[in-house]
């Protein structure tokens, strides 16, 4: 499915209720500097630079056969124009993160990233027609198909740091498409902080 095809599938079905990708931000840890510094120191020495390629389905191709962290990244194609910083304006969503080598044996970002491969095929109808069942396999069918849809990996050598990192990824980016070990994130209503006592 190219960005062209999902164009006139949009047009289409422009009448019908907008399909919707529900995003939660763990913000009392992206708040934190010192945690987003540790975590950006760890993933700098244990993980090494980031990798960008569109997910296709060939990509796997030249991908390399070494363990790692990966990231499925939908990246719309709306831009803001920056002033200047070499900013590029994109605005990305991370939908998954995902690692190999660690947990799960000795599987490389190649062979990983072949099993993603049915969720990648096929037409983005099922943005419309999938049942929104918050399962794995249901939101990867239904998001996945998603483009432009972008492939953010990077290699890591010592495979023993790779599960703590990707854990620390998801508890930090809570990514929608990632079910298990999400951090649990409940809505409290706001409360005053100084309250009066009650009169008897």
């Amino acid at each position: 499915m190219s960005v062209k095809d999902l164009e006139a599938l949009v047009a289409a079905r422009r009448d019908q209720p907008s399909p919707v990708l529900t995003i939660e931000v763990p913000l009392l840890r992206l708040l934190s500097a010192v945690e987003c510094d540790h975590l950006t120191r760890s993933l700098g020495e244990e993980a090494g630079v980031w990798e960008v390629a569109t997910a296709t389905e060939r990509l796997w191709e030249t991908l390399p056969d070494s363990p790692g962290l990966y990231m499925f990244v939908w990246c719309p194609t709306l831009r803001l124009s920056m002033a200047a910083g070499g900013h590029s304006g994109r605005l990305p969503y991370i939908l998954y993160v995902g690692q190999t080598g660690g947990r799960g044996g000795p599987m490389t970002l190649r062979q990983r990233y072949k099993h993603y491969l049915r969720y990648l095929a096929g037409g983005a109808e099922q943005l419309w027609t999938e049942p929104l069942v918050r399962t794995r396999e249901s939101l990867m069918n239904r998001f996945l198909k998603l483009r432009p849809l972008e492939f953010w990996y990077s290699v890591a050598p010592d495979c023993r740091s790779i599960p703590a990192l990707e854990d620390r990824l998801i508890q930090f980016l809570n990514p929608p498409l990632n079910i298990a070990r999400r951090p649990r994130i409940i809505a409290k209503p706001a409360r005053p902080a100084f309250m009066q006592p009650k009169e008897v």
